[in-house]
């Protein structure tokens, strides 16, 4: 009876880890085809199939997680190859350099997934002689009972734990590899890069923001900038009333957070009132008192339609006024966007506003010979990039504190307390989804 119930077990969870096998391995080659073949455009079919044996092959993964743990007969050299290959991507693949925008980056990726896949099905055939795992080959183990109730605590505690550190690391890799390290996850905070390029004697300062900091990070930031530079500021117009009244804001969400948005910054950014200059005076010409502001972003008449549908979405997520109301226009947006959507509206909020910039740049350095561009941290790489191909060269970098933990944790805890009868609270915590997508 108990080698019964052990044989009907034993080849249940043997064909689990065949079925992790089969659709990771699935999932990793339609998406290397589909990236390698369609470039930047993937086939929205091949990327939904690829998407649907994907998450599939993660739930057979953490039922693998357990089986490793809870039942000994599994060959670990056979299915740690893959499972580790999961969880590498989980993590970001580091040391690998990809982008959210351009699939054919993942190539390597995906064929590091494929190869541990080939290699576990090569390991199956060495060491039992099939292809698949089967469980008549596997080894006989004794108390298993005893195992599995000693066992079933630890599997639960390294799932959670595992999972825990795996997705942390990989929030952390995918935001500093979208910015290429201008927007960083740091010990105590969030903090972003400023960049210091030279070509002869003009000076190029990029300084990665976002939308929402503490007052302190802007107020400093702007202090630094001297009054003989040029700032080349952020901020798309919209001269003709194409997006709805009130655009997208950024406040709800700052505030929730116990952070302060980038208004803040736009009020310092604004110029001095004019001190009417007394009757049959002559005008005095004085040294500027702050430096110049320059706006050198595209107007939304330049946006695409696909763009325009796109941010105005983003913009009834950001006014949700609860959880539930969140998740559902977050979802709707999922599913209202193809691939190919999201390459055109990427090109317009990054590729064509880095474009307009540059180009507002090689304008301004034939009158100023210093230029701070304070831009989204997900233009950097694009801005660093048309530097160097200038001849600038880099020739500092420093890490400006933007946003402590405990800062954003006290804000949090605050939502957690009860609110007074006399008061309604209708604020609840939005995550910061698309938050560069108003850029």
């Amino acid at each position: 009876m108990d080698e019964a119930r052990r044989n009907w077990f034993l080849v249940f969870v043997v064909f689990l880890a065949n079925a992790f096998l089969v659709t990771f391995g699935i999932e990793e080659l339609i998406s290397l085809l589909n990236g390698l073949a369609f470039k930047g455009a993937p086939n929205a079919t091949l990327t939904g199939i690829a998407a649907s044996f994907g998450t599939l092959a993660i739930l057979l993964w953490l039922l693998m997680i357990l089986g490793l743990i809870l039942v000994p007969q599994l060959p670990k050299s056979v299915l740690l190859p893959p499972m580790l290959a999961l969880a590498w991507q989980f993590a970001g693949a580091p040391p690998i350099k990809w982008s959210m925008s351009d699939p054919s980056t993942w190539a390597p990726i995906n064929a590091v997934g494929l190869g541990s896949v080939a290699l576990a099905f090569v390991g199956s055939k060495i060491s039992f002689g099939t292809w698949f795992l089967r469980a008549g080959p596997l080894p006989y183990k004794e108390n298993l009972a005893r195992r599995t109730v000693l066992a079933l605590p630890v599997a639960l505690i390294v799932i959670v734990v595992g999972l825990a550190a795996l997705l942390t690391f990989g929030v952390k890799t995918v935001v500093e590899q979208s910015t290429g390290g201008y927007l960083r996850l740091g010990g105590s905070g969030i903090e972003v890069q400023q960049a210091v390029f030279r070509k002869g004697d003009q000076e190029v300062h990029l300084v990665g923001v976002v939308h929402f900091a503490e007052g302190a990070f802007y107020r400093n930031l702007y202090a630094a900038i001297p009054a003989h530079a040029v700032i080349l500021a952020e901020g798309v117009t919209d001269r003709d009333g194409k997006m709805k009244k009130g655009g997208l804001s950024y406040n709800n969400v700052a505030k929730t957070l116990g952070l302060d948005s980038q208004d803040v910054f736009e009020e310092m950014l604004a110029p001095e009132p004019e001190q009417p200059a007394a009757p049959g005076a002559q005008p005095v010409v004085t040294p500027p008192k702050k430096p110049t502001v320059i706006r050198a972003d595209i107007d939304v008449s330049e946006l695409s339609p696909v763009t325009l549908r796109f941010l105005e979405r983003v913009g009834n997520v950001y006014a949700s006024t609860s959880t539930d109301e969140l998740l559902r226009k977050v979802n709707a947006i999922s599913a209202e966007f193809t691939e190919a959507d999201m390459k055109i509206v990427m090109d317009d909020i990054l590729a064509k506003r880095d474009a307009r910039v540059l180009a507002e740049l090689d304008k301004q350095l034939q009158t100023f010979k210093v230029a701070y561009i304070p831009w989204g941290a997900q233009h950097m790489p694009g801005l660093e990039k048309g530097l160097i191909d200038r001849g600038f060269k880099v020739e500092s970098r420093r890490m400006l504190p933007l946003a402590r933990y405990q800062t954003v944790l006290d804000a949090l805890l605050k939502l957690t307390e009860p609110a007074p009868k006399s008061a309604s609270r209708t604020s609840v915590l939005l995550p910061i989804v698309a938050a560069q997508a108003g850029r």
